[in-house]
């Protein structure tokens, strides 16, 4: 195997939990690059670990740019096998059984369940799973029409007199308040959260 990826597989620390998304992503393309010398046709993996990586100035611009990621997804979509992006997602995603496998083997410590295969597993997720393109389209529709608007990440929900009001440290003007909260969130199961006593 290549030299870049030998540590991988040897099992040589690489990644600890507190090791910046930045630094695993610059490690995974010094690894490919032998491979894939040009990085306009490499997998942006840091852009899909983290897509928004800057401040946007006003709340129409943050949506203007989820309209056209999720049309570039769409369009990508269309293209099925032809697509080298989706394909570069698939094997993210599909890298998770042979991480999983791995792991049941006793491959794993504590910190690597806790740090690089939790990591895997929530990219790969993302990558590998999620609504049909039609719900897509359907999302982009309505916010095209002014129907949907998109908060921007690590919203954070507030109670005040007014009702519940939403906001994004990553997105200028974002605050949006509503006398309704509906919350969709899917939490990730832990067996420590649960309340069942015969689990605890």
């Amino acid at each position: 195997p290549s030299a870049a990826i030998r540590p991988h597989l040897d099992g040589d620390p690489v990644h600890g939990a507190d090791t910046p998304l930045e630094a695993v992503a610059a490690d995974v393309a010094d690894a490919v690059a032998p491979f894939v010398p040009a990085p306009a046709d490499r997998l942006d993996l840091l852009g899909e670990m983290r897509p928004v990586q800057h401040v946007c100035d006003s709340a129409a611009a943050f949506d203007a740019w989820v309209q056209r990621r999720v049309a570039h997804d769409l369009d990508e979509a269309a293209l099925g096998r032809d697509s080298a992006f989706k394909a570069g997602l698939w094997s993210v995603s599909s890298a998770r059984g042979v991480a999983n496998r791995v792991g049941s083997l006793g491959g794993f410590d504590a910190e690597s369940r806790g740090s690089g295969f939790a990591m895997l597993m929530a990219v790969g997720g993302m990558a590998g799973s999620g609504p049909p393109a039609f719900r897509n389209r359907q999302l982009l529709a309505l916010a095209e029409a002014g129907l949907v608007r998109c908060i921007g990440p690590r919203a954070r929900v507030t109670i005040t007199e007014a009702g519940f009001t939403a906001a994004s440290p990553f997105v200028a003007d974002s605050q949006v308040t509503a006398d309704a909260l509906i919350d969709s969130w899917m939490n990730f199961h832990h067996l420590a959260d649960t309340a069942d006593p015969l689990a605890r």
